[in-house]
């Protein structure tokens, strides 16, 4: 007993420190979006509570195995213990969890998939009918040994036993085919539990009688009659010590599990948790085989495992007892049966894409394993020794399919980790190789049987297996996933010799590359459509013209039936004139040229992503690239069709027919997002708006309004939804014969009431009791001719005269009533819950004094009219609202507000003026509370909640945007566990408990959410980007921190190209901040990190000192410095980065960012030569130019430079300006500028442009006619990344030729 008890506490030891270090090593990402959540379908990806995942996860893998296997494994002697916990710990547990987890990153992607992804397409697709094959054996051993049992129960014979065995199998069709939370989710936590239960009472029993057991100190030489202990324990004892079947079952729960710090108790505690299981019922038959036990349960020596637990069971634990003792263990192998089943399906219709949410489909897929499994099943019956063949068999590819998994977990972890973390892997890797391979060499099973030499074959065996891997790593670095292919053979080379010669888990070139030419020999086909000629009215058309039969080939016809078509080599006849579609996809990282060569077709046309194109014209920009030929005719071409591609870049075009694409300019620029989101004030329902770009640019939007509970669609809109202030009504205006008359509108009936008539022009709000409208209606200042007297520095901007002011109507009596006058704007902030407070702000200008501009703000009573100033001239505030109860107001506003009470600087130094802080006033008292002083993030839209009295904010937090429920009480902040990286914007109900937002993520586009704030639950209502990224191969992307040389910590992430191989050498493109806000994890967008990163970049996102959401002092570094420290800042982190990342080329690396970043651009290139490339767009390059020049120069330097001026700080308006520091630059560098910029005007460039040029630097300067600050129009857009694309490719790919594309050399 006392080895059983050390063997416990080994294994519990083993979980907690050794679990520990596995879940370190891969890194579990609490942020991140599981497929629970994205991929949610009610079916397979269901959300299930984590107590609940682990007990189906447990029940799963527990099948017999941890009791027949360790009753089986107990006749080998006390050697059966320490294979349970040495294999449990440091085997089957990192399996488990390694298979999980990466399944979890992988979108919950079934275990031939994560092969593939890692060994290769070959053995993906040998492991795919290898793991079918085996869940099929698995269904019918665990049909049959629970049939045996409950046979035994029933007193009843081979008859009986086949009934059970019928009703299994009927169970199992239902449980495969219903969704997972039906059944699965339902009653096996239940079966978890009697399992358990057994399992503790049966150690309970053991403690009590403390009977005399094999010890450790006893010998551990091999006790069993007839097999050696190596490998035969090692085969026998597979569930409760490792088990390839596990891996097969762990992607079933990575599809529920809420987030990844899940991944550890889940998958390694429920590997340890059997092997608990299998260590009691080794104990258990220690005793029955060794301690004579046998003889005082009166049973034979020789029981089989199925006796055994019946005998002990009853006998130990009494009636009650012995039945839930024998529930679970019969439960145990139904469950791992039916979930083997589910598994295989899931496999199948994950590799041929069949949607699994249509019951038919499910069916279909599920039937063909039915049927197998049916035959294996009466080749059981059948046969005498039937059970015993499978039971062998099915031992071995268990075993060897832990192989292949632990392989490929070997390669993901050389892959994605640093160091030598992979030996976690690769050490059981080889060790169960040498058990497989020597199983098959040495045991009756039809192969060499060199039986007595099975030490000797396993020692070989692992020296061979450990010398291919080590010649993997010094020759086939380049090709990480072709060398595991080879080591993956080593552990199945007797089960599948098919398998020859190396895999490429990247994606596959099909074809033969000769010098220039890319020969096409597969591709995809659909048709014949059947197209007859038309029936001639009369000889010509209206324009004269005879009808050509070669018109039909203009014939409108969708190319979707190419979509999922298999490959093919040549195209089939059809006997009849048809139409035929050929497809084939290409793909390329660098721009190319190329023209397409077409024997055999007469009449066919080119069409390239869905635009038809001349064959002998072909651009190719960087992407996935869908190629199809329409051809006319009747199929006669099968044997003289060829197509190729040529071109001088061939090298740079590669065929991809693994359905997968990659990032590319039109997925980042076209393509469907989010229009917003809103809730109803009484949370009934939800509207969503839906935004998309076509491929010419022109922009399409509409609205759903949804039911809140159920997701129905009721009714769709043209534009957004504005909701009533109170209830569950929308409210739109129309024009009519009498005037503007303002509607209601039920979303669910589509009724529309009259609320107001003839009601006046102008924008207005609602008052929250709705009785009253309040205007913001505006007067025209005075006009002058084209010379004209400029009054202040903003009488630049267009409308600066034009004053606004207030105005009430009331509903009722349809009274405009004016609420302010004068030459001071007013503007409405909020208006009170109960409608009788209005709180409205103006501002005057004051230039002599920091800050410029000064904010009042006015309380006024909507009864009276009598209005009360409650701040006076603080131009560190923002603006303001009320409280639910009306009692106070809620502030944002820089840490100067309110005398500098929300401060926490240090001595010395100045707030960033765009580190938003919150500030709670007392009406009664005008007492301020800061809220947010010692709150990191930077507040940056917040609303004050009716329904539960808290405030809830969209922040700047670090490298996220998150929504945070503030307490307005004590200013304790929370962030909302929303799913995503960069939350767009939320809304609020006023009287429910939700709260709605759209967001995205590094790997994913716009996603809209609800969220019940009182529960804590959140429900994806759309992905809007699911069908415009589908296929695409996105980068997760990585958090990197350092501490840099002045102590602080700086946050930098980044992300890698697709099919990243560590062994490679890759350039690297740099990007920082633009303002003082920190540059946070988007997908779609203008500086889109997935865009660069699909061009073969790693693309790294630095944000310095300076930056908000860091918290105050580290904000405070933006003033005053120029961007001193923060260039340092992003030189240091290039520098350590490349140090941690050695496949970084650090001879090829690009910096780029626009306005104050692209200031910072020309910065740093004047600061190091680390840098081979830069890009400045609408860059500062003199500071005092700039302050003076910019619409907003003088005002954003009141931040940057606080009371700092041209004429007082030389040393930083000329100094660390680049323009005064040209000749310092010797790096290429890009200007890119909107010529009708106000914010940083085109000088800037100009200036900077001309020095370089006087210089004799190579630069370049790109000018975006028409455009601001930022480059909005479409096409220009477009041609704006291209330009940026292309300089970089120039520079850094050595590659001119889309350069020289776009902007060909001229000779002026």
């Amino acid at each position: 007993m006392y080895s059983f008890l050390i063997s416990i506490v080994v294994l519990v030891l083993g979980y907690i420190f050794y679990g520990k270090l596995i879940d370190r090593i891969f890194g579990p990402d609490p942020s991140r979006i599981t497929p629970a959540v994205s991929k949610a379908d009610g079916v397979d990806y269901v959300p299930m509570p984590t107590w609940k995942v682990f007990m189906v996860q447990f029940l799963n893998i527990a099948g017999t195995g941890p009791i027949f296997g360790a009753i089986m494994g107990a006749e080998f002697g006390p050697s059966c213990y320490i294979w349970v916990v040495l294999g449990s710990i440091f085997a089957g547990a990192v399996h488990d969890y390694l298979s999980g987890m990466v399944s979890l990153r992988n979108d919950g992607c079934a275990l031939p998939e994560i092969i593939g992804r890692y060994l290769g397409k070959g053995t993906r697709a040998v492991v795919l009918v290898f793991v079918v094959f085996l869940m099929m054996m698995v269904g019918t051993v665990f049909v049959y040994s629970p049939a045996q049992i409950l046979g035994g129960m029933t007193g009843g014979g081979s008859v009986v036993i086949m009934i059970w065995a019928i009703g299994i199998f009927l169970y199992y069709v239902l449980a495969t085919l219903v969704p997972i939370d039906k059944i699965v989710g339902r009653i096996y936590p239940i079966f978890a539990f009697a399992l358990l239960f057994m399992a503790v009472a049966l150690m309970v029993c053991l403690f009590v009688k403390w009977p005399q057991l094999p010890e450790f100190w006893d010998g551990l030489s091999n006790r069993h009659p007839t097999q050696s202990l190596f490998p035969c324990l090692f085969i026998t004892v597979a569930c409760g010590a490792i088990s390839g079947f596990h891996a097969t079952q762990s992607p079933l729960m990575a599809r529920c599990l809420k987030n990844e710090r899940l991944g550890r108790p889940v998958f390694y505690g429920a590997m340890i948790t059997e092997g608990l299981v299998a260590l009691i019922w080794a104990a258990v038959s220690s005793y029955f085989f060794y301690g004579g036990g046998a003889e005082a349960l009166g049973a034979a020596a020789n029981s089989s495992a199925p006796q055994i637990v019946n005998i002990v069971s009853r006998n130990w634990l009494g009636l009650v007892g012995g039945i839930l003792a024998v529930l679970g263990v019969v439960a145990a192998p139904i469950t791992s049966g039916d979930t083997a089943f589910r598994s295989a399906r899931l496999i199948i219709a994950d590799a041929f894409r069949i949607d699994q949410k249509p019951k038919l489909k499910r069916l279909l897929v599920a039937l063909p394993l039915f049927v197998g499994a049916g035959l294996l099943l009466w080749f059981n019956v059948a046969n005498a020794d039937g059970f015993n063949v499978i039971w062998r068999y099915f031992g071995l590819a268990n075993q060897s399919l832990a192989c292949f998994t632990l392989w490929a977990l070997t390669v993901f972890l050389l892959k994605e980790r640093k160091g030598l973390r992979y030996l976690v892997a690769l050490i059981p890797a080889i060790f169960m190789t040498s058990v497989c391979v020597t199983y098959l060499l040495t045991v009756s099973m039809g192969f060499l049987h060199l039986k007595g030499y099975e030490l000797i074959v396993a020692a070989a065996v692992a020296l061979l297996s450990l010398i291919i891997f080590l010649v993997y790593l010094s020759v086939y670095r380049k090709r990480v996933a072709r060398g595991a292919t080879v080591l993956s053979l080593v552990a199945a080379a007797m089960l599948i010799p098919s398998v020859t010669g190396l895999q490429n888990s990247s994606a596959q070139d099909a074809s033969t590359d000769k010098d220039n030419c890319l020969e096409i020999t597969t591709f995809r086909y659909a048709g014949p459509y059947i197209l007859n000629t038309p029936y001639l009215m009369d000889s010509v058309s209206v324009d004269g013209k005879a009808f050509d039969p070669k018109s039909l080939l203009s014939t409108p016809l969708s190319h979707e039936g190419l979509r999922d078509a298999a490959l093919v080599s040549k195209a089939p006849q059809s006997g009849e004139n048809a139409l035929h579609l050929i497809g084939f996809t290409l793909e390329n990282r660098l721009f190319a040229k190329a023209s397409l060569k077409v024997e055999g077709l007469k009449d066919w046309k080119l069409y390239q992503d869905g635009r038809e194109t001349s064959a002998n014209e072909l651009k190719f920009e960087p992407g996935t690239h869908e190629m199809v030929i329409r051809y006319l005719g009747k199929g006669d071409c099968a044997d003289s069709l060829k197509l190729s591609l040529e071109s001088g870049d061939i090298s740079k075009l590669k065929l991809r027919e693994d359905g997968k694409r990659i990032f590319s300019l039109d997925l980042n620029t076209i393509g469907v997002g989010s229009g917003g989101a809103s809730i109803s004030a009484g949370g009934r329902y939800i509207a969503l708006g839906r935004s998309t770009v076509l491929p010419d640019g022109k922009g399409s939007s509409s609205w759903e309004i949804t039911d809140s509970k159920d997701g129905r669609c009721l009714a769709r809109l043209e534009s957004a939804p504005r909701w009533m202030p109170s209830g569950d009504r929308c409210w739109f205006t129309r024009k009519e014969a009498d005037g503007r008359c303002l509607y209601t509108l039920d979303p669910d009936s589509g009724e529309e009431s009259v609320l107001a008539r003839n009601i006046p022009e102008g924008w207005f709000s609602f008052s929250p009791d709705g009785k009253y409208l309040i205007y913001s209606l505006e007067k025209k200042g005075p006009k002058e001719g084209e010379v004209h007297q400029i009054l202040s520095p903003e009488d630049r901007q267009p409308g600066w005269r034009d004053r606004s002011y207030l105005a009430r109507y009331d509903l009722a009596s349809g009274l405009l009533q004016p609420l302010t006058f004068g030459w001071h704007n007013a503007w409405l902030c909020d208006i009170s819950s109960d409608g009788r407070k209005l709180l409205f702000m103006s501002s005057r200008e004051r230039l002599t004094q920091r800050p410029t501009t000064l904010h009042s703000f006015y309380v006024m009573d909507m009864e009276t009219l009598e209005t009360e100033c409650v701040v006076e001239g603080d131009g560190f505030l923002n603006s303001g609202s009320f409280s639910p109860d009306g009692a106070s107001l809620l502030f944002t506003g820089t840490p100067e507000a309110f005398g500098g009470i929300g401060s926490r600087v240090k001595e010395g130094q100045i707030p960033n003026g765009f580190d938003i802080q919150l500030f709670r006033m007392e009406l009664s008292d005008r007492s301020v509370k800061p809220l947010t002083a010692d709150f990191n993030p930077s507040v940056s839209d917040a609303q004050w909640n009716v329904a539960d009295g808290m405030i809830y904010a969209i922040t700047e937090d670090k490298d996220c945007r998150r929504i945070y429920r503030i307490d307005p009480s004590d200013g304790k902040a929370e962030a909302l566990n929303v799913p995503e990286d960069y939350v767009k914007a939320f809304d609020l109900s006023e009287s429910s408990p939700l709260l709605v937002c759209t967001a995205q993520s590094l790997g994913n586009g716009d996603r809209a959410y609800c969220v019940d704030l009182r529960k804590g639950r959140i429900r994806l209502l759309r992905d809007y980007s699911a069908e415009r990224l589908e296929r695409v191969v996105l980068d997760e992307g990585h958090a990197f921190e350092f501490t840099s040389s002045r102590g602080d910590l700086i946050n930098c992430f980044y992300v890698l190209p697709p099919d990243f191989d560590p062994q490679r050498s890759y350039p690297m493109l740099v990007h920082y901040y633009g303002g003082c806000s920190p540059t946070s994890r988007y997908c779609i967008g203008s500086y889109s990190p997935q865009y660069y990163a699909a061009q073969g970049y790693i693309f790294l996102v630095v944000n310095p000192s300076g930056a908000a959401g860091f918290g105050q002092e580290f904000a405070a570094r933006h003033v005053n410095t120029a961007g001193d420290v923060v260039s340092d800042d992003i030189i240091e982190a290039t520098e350590r980065f490349c140090d941690a990342h050695p496949y970084v080329n650090r001879a090829k690396i690009g910096c780029f960012s626009a306005s104050y970043g692209g200031f910072m651009t020309q910065l740093l290139l004047s600061k190091t030569d680390i840098y081979a490339a830069g890009i400045s767009h609408a860059g500062i390059s003199d500071h005092s130019s700039y302050w003076g020049e910019g619409y907003w120069g003088y005002s954003y330097s009141e931040v940057s430079m606080a009371g700092s001026y041209p004429w007082t700080r030389k040393d930083l308006f000329v100094d660390r300006s680049p323009l005064y520091n040209a000749d310092k630059i010797h790096t290429p560098l890009l200007f890119l500028h909107g010529s009708a910029d106000t914010n940083v005007p085109i000088g800037e460039s100009i200036q900077m442009f001309t020095a370089l040029k006087i210089l004799g630097e190579d630069t370049a300067f790109v000018v975006v006619d028409g455009e601001d600050h930022g480059i909005r129009e479409f096409g220009k857009r477009r041609q704006w990344l291209r330009t940026i694309s292309a300089w970089f490719a120039k520079y850094l790919q050595d590659d001119s030729s889309w350069w020289d594309e776009l902007y060909p050399p001229k000779q002026l």
